[in-house]
């Protein structure tokens, strides 16, 4: 019996982006620390390390155990939950989804040196904006939907957390963030977020 070798490629393709969803979609509720958060977020690194292994790549494998390392610690109270720490996180998951892609559409997972850092436009701040709706809001994926309509007049969207599909489908909690490029400072753009109805808090930071 022959083994198509492209149908494994698609279906690790496929499984590894559900395990950057998770991890994404966990990532959001860390500064609370919400402890089933991080548990999933080890338990999704473990898992994506050990398909990387697996199927021999190598440096996906490496990302994902540093990643998974990362949230043992946290799990043994060794590294406290910081901003700082969140935006590393962040950056960990957009590289490990980076490569997925590549093996996506190229069959290696070689990363690049300037792969490594997050491509930054020099004047515009690069900001992660969190957004806590209200308990009672109705219409939680309208209002995401304002937030982003009011963000792309202002700035690139760069990612959301969870993807934005889900922000449509009110496929998330009260809680969403978006990564933009802007050259907007953190002022001006709350300024303008806090227009919108039942947002209970917005944080910004650059990311």
């Amino acid at each position: 019996m022959s083994i198509n070798l492209d149908d494994f490629k698609k279906e690790f393709v496929e499984e590894a982006r559900d395990h950057i969803n998770t991890l994404n979609n966990y990532v959001i509720k860390l500064e609370d620390g919400d402890k089933k958060s991080i548990d999933e977020i080890f338990r999704a690194a473990h898992t994506l390390k050990g398909m990387a292994g697996t199927l021999g790549y190598g440096n996906l494998q490496k990302e994902a155990h540093e990643l998974e390392d990362l949230f043992d610690d946290i799990k043994e109270g060794k590294q406290k939950i910081t901003p700082e720490l969140i935006d590393r996180i962040l950056k960990s998951i957009d590289l490990i989804e980076r490569i997925v892609n590549r093996i996506d559409k190229e069959d290696i997972d070689i990363i690049d040196e300037e792969d490594k850092e997050i491509p930054k436009d020099s004047i515009n701040n690069r900001l992660n904006i969190k957004i806590v709706l209200t308990e009672d809001c109705a219409l939680k994926s309208v209002r995401a939907y304002l937030v982003l309509e009011t963000l792309k007049d202002v700035a690139k969207i760069i990612k959301t957390i969870p993807s934005e599909e889900d922000l449509e489908d009110d496929n998330f909690g009260r809680e969403f963030s978006i990564i933009v490029e802007t050259d907007k400072d953190d002022e001006e753009i709350s300024a303008l977020l806090k227009r919108i109805g039942e947002i209970e808090k917005i944080e910004i930071r650059k990311n």
